[in-house]
This record gives structure tokens, C-alpha cells and sequence, in this order.
């Protein structure tokens, strides 16, 4: 795991992003097997992520539903 992350740091900002979207379809499978499990896990991680950000849930609600109706 350290690594993936080490060399996760060398990447740039572009680089990270396309990443991310490499990564979507595989975190999408981890949820479908065990929602609960990832959901317990991962909302503290996203709700600390967005208030280290400036951004509080429904601000990024807000966005991403903006984004779906370009």
C-alpha cells in the first residue's frame, strides 16, 4: 500500500484525476459487494475529505448535480 501511494504522490494533478476515473469502475464493484460495509467505512473519510476542502454535503450535492445536466 505504500507503494501505490508513493507513486501516486509522484503523479500530477492531470495525472490524478485520470487516475481516479481508472479507479471508479473497481471502487463501484467493491460497493456492490458490500454496501453497508463500504458505506460504514467510507462516509467519516468523505465527510472529513469535503469539510478539509471548505465544501459541507449538500454544497457537493449541489455541484454534482449541476454537473449532471451539462
Amino acid at each position: 500500500m505504500k507503494n501505490l501511494l508513493e507513486g501516486f504522490n509522484r503523479l500530477n494533478d492531470a495525472e490524478k484525476l485520470d487516475f481516479f476515473k481508472a479507479l471508479m469502475p473497481e471502487l463501484c464493484a467493491v460497493f456492490r459487494r458490500d454496501p453497508q460495509k463500504l458505506m460504514a467505512e467510507m462516509k467519516p473519510l468523505c465527510q472529513e475529505m469535503m469539510q478539509g476542502c471548505g465544501f459541507d454535503p449538500q454544497q457537493m450535492m449541489r455541484m454534482m448535480g449541476d454537473k449532471s445536466q451539462e
